[in-house]
């Protein structure tokens, strides 16, 4: 072994024992495994954390476990770059341009919706859709990573400034993240950093969500029927809520800065999942510490349940399969937290029951049921009221079974074959039958739309 490396384990091998009586120590290429016997356990963690920073300054790292009834001490060299400050930020601003530039068109798809009066590809459309909804989407995963990286800052982690991932509509992003380039040091860290991205970014959909609906409210542009192969979304529970203050967008097409909202819920709800790398995987680490595991497996045997009702789960599903079900250990694997941390790592875990709904996403099947109500039988005739049940406007084929002379009128008005009834609306038929033979004494009306089929018979009475 050279003079230096020799130098060196004499060095840590006083360091630790400044700390923690050493009973045992494996030494091997690549680590140290020292075997301690701490004099006070209620302070372990606090001697641990004065090892590690004198450890970081000399480019190594440690590990810190109680397993099999034995407090180890894991040593090893550090692979951290000690310019981090200096990196090049370069990629960050590229992908952060891009990603604008996505939404943008995102939020041009969703403005030329809202506002049919207004071309796609304008410069009116352009900068509506860069205003109501790239920006406020930007924020909120922008405020959502910073939180992230603040935190990490606070607690001497060091991490990379957001990388924005561009997409195409109706998204144009894929969110952000930012890269930790250091392990978590301890339980604390977890909860602390793992939190503050979704409760920074769910405060900040708030007010987005508000803004949104608002909008939504002042728009006065009816929505349409329902159009069979459509993608439409499932308002999660928190923004249900928040509609009640707005009771006047029922019926009206949703404003794009209403939609970025509801992107920023699915984002915390996606985020929150307790399982693997994700920032619930984080605090559920902190929080339960290797019992985090099961509520791990758990979460993910409910998205995939979940993934029936959308087959976009199974995406997340395999991401995180490739990511690890499991989260990691801290450093200090025996820290604990305080009452103030749980409860912050708690409240956050909880948002996802309000910002999560098993089927964010679905194809929408138009339905063409109809009703007949308030039959009546005068004389050669069959008076009724047709309603259309259904979620979308269609034509109802009206026709008799027997060969006989005959005539309809929908609320008053003649028509031969079909009406047309709009979603939602119903009209009074009338089929009035006309015969010289004396044997017909009842008839067969059949009626016909798209998806469903209604036969009525009435009596023929002089």
């Amino acid at each position: 072994m050279p003079a230096d490396a020799n130098d060196e384990l004499k060095w840590i091998y006083s360091l630790v024992e400044s700390h923690f009586p050493i009973y045992e120590s494996k030494v091997d290429a690549n680590s140290i495994r020292l075997y301690v016997n701490p004099k006070d356990r209620s302070t372990v963690s606090a001697e641990f954390s004065e090892i590690q920073k004198e450890l970081k300054d000399k480019g190594f790292m440690a590990a810190f476990d109680y397993t099999g009834g034995e407090y180890i001490l894991l040593i090893f060299r550090s692979r951290v770059q000690q310019q981090t400050a200096k990196k090049n930020t370069l990629l960050n601003k590229l992908l952060l341009i891009l990603t604008f530039a996505t939404t943008t068109v995102a939020g041009m798809v969703l403005w030329s919706g809202y506002d049919t009066s207004s071309g796609m590809w304008t410069l009116h459309t352009a900068l509506m859709g860069a205003v109501t909804f790239a920006v406020p989407l930007m924020a909120i995963l922008g405020i959502h990573e910073l939180g992230h990286y603040f935190a990490a800052k606070r607690h001497g982690i060091s991490a990379s400034l957001p990388y924005f991932i561009p997409s195409i509509p109706p998204f144009g992003t894929f969110g952000a993240f930012i890269s930790l380039r250091e392990p978590m040091p301890n339980r604390k860290t977890l909860v602390d950093i793992g939190a503050a991205g979704p409760i920074c970014g769910f405060l900040v959909t708030i007010p987005v969500a508000l803004l949104g609906l608002y909008l939504t409210g002042q728009g006065g542009i009816v929505a349409g029927d329902i159009t069979a192969g459509a993608v439409y979304i499932t308002i999660q529970p928190i923004y249900e809520l928040m509609t009640y203050l707005f009771p006047s967008i029922d019926g009206l097409v949703m404003h794009p800065t209403a939609f970025a909202a509801w992107v920023g819920f699915f984002v915390t709800a996606i985020n929150l999942l307790p399982v693997g790398q994700l920032d619930g995987g984080h605090i559920a680490r902190g929080l339960f510490g290797d019992k985090a595991k099961y509520l791990g497996y758990a979460a993910f045997l409910v998205l995939i349940a979940c993934a029936l009702l959308y087959d976009g789960w199974f995406l997340f599903a395999l991401l995180i399969i490739l990511l690890g079900i499991t989260h990691p250990a801290p450093l200090d694997n025996t820290s604990k937290i305080d009452n103030k941390t749980k409860a912050f790592g708690a409240i956050t875990l909880l948002l996802i029951l309000i910002t999560f709904v098993p089927q964010p996403l679905h194809i929408a099947e138009a339905d063409y049921s109809f009703n007949v109500e308030n039959i009546q039988y005068p004389e050669n005739s069959i008076i009724f009221e047709l309603v259309n049940t259904g979620n979308t406007g269609y034509d109802v084929e009206i026709s008799l079974a027997e060969k006989v002379e005959y005539k309809m009128w929908a609320d008053g008005e003649a028509f031969e074959g079909k009406v047309h009834l709009d979603s939602g609306s119903s009209k009074e038929i009338k089929i009035e039958v006309y015969s010289d033979n004396p044997d017909l004494t009842s008839a067969t009306a059949y009626l016909r739309s798209p998806g469903d089929e209604d036969i009525q018979t009435f009596s023929l009475t002089s």
